[in-house]
């Protein structure tokens, strides 16, 4: 499926024109919350009255400068859609799924969401602080080729000095999600 643009007020908000966009089919659906997550995505717990159930909707958000300045892309749980960061009070209102294969990838993106969200709460749980010393999973290699596991935490976000025989060696950029995906603890 593509992306559906067109031309949005400015007084209208991405929530009232989901709430239009479902108020069209009649009873069919009922949106019943809408959270926004970077202004990029909108997760939408919404029911479903033909199958009776309430299912998990994303919607990928776009914002252009012409006159059809609106679009947006609409992925249903059972597609399976990458966009993992829904916010808990949208997981928990989604009635359990039935134990069936055709929900699969709704199950699986749940899950993923679930990670997520964990791994969100951990990390708030446990900030870096400027000087912290971390050491890595497994080495991390850059294209230079150089190779390392122990850094420093800098003052700038995703930016970290490597250390080598406990003295500064230089300074890289490490994103969140590479620590997150390799596994790192704060060593002393």
């Amino acid at each position: 499926m593509g992306w559906d643009y067109f031309h949005r007020l400015p007084d209208e908000s991405v929530k009232e024109i989901i709430e239009k966009y479902y108020a069209y089919s009649g009873d069919k659906y009922k949106v019943l919350d809408v959270k926004i997550v970077k202004l990029k995505t909108a997760y939408i717990a919404l029911q479903d009255n033909i199958q009776n159930r309430i299912c998990g909707v994303v919607w990928l958000l776009d914002y252009k400068k012409d006159y059809f300045n609106f679009g947006h892309k609409i992925i249903d749980e059972e597609s399976g859609p990458c966009e993992s960061a829904c916010p808990e009070s949208i997981l928990n209102m989604l009635d359990l799924l039935p134990d069936d294969p055709r929900y699969h990838y709704a199950k699986d993106w749940r899950e993923e969401c679930r990670v997520f969200i964990q791994k969100e709460k951990d990390r708030k749980a446990n900030p870096l602080a400027i000087g912290d010393r971390i050491r890595t999973a497994k080495e991390i290699k850059f294209n230079d080729g150089s190779v390392a596991d122990t850094f420093v935490v800098s003052g700038q976000k995703n930016v970290y000095h490597i250390v080598q025989n406990s003295a500064v060696y230089r300074t890289v950029r490490i994103p969140q999600n590479v620590l997150d995906s390799i596994g790192f603890q704060i060593v002393v």
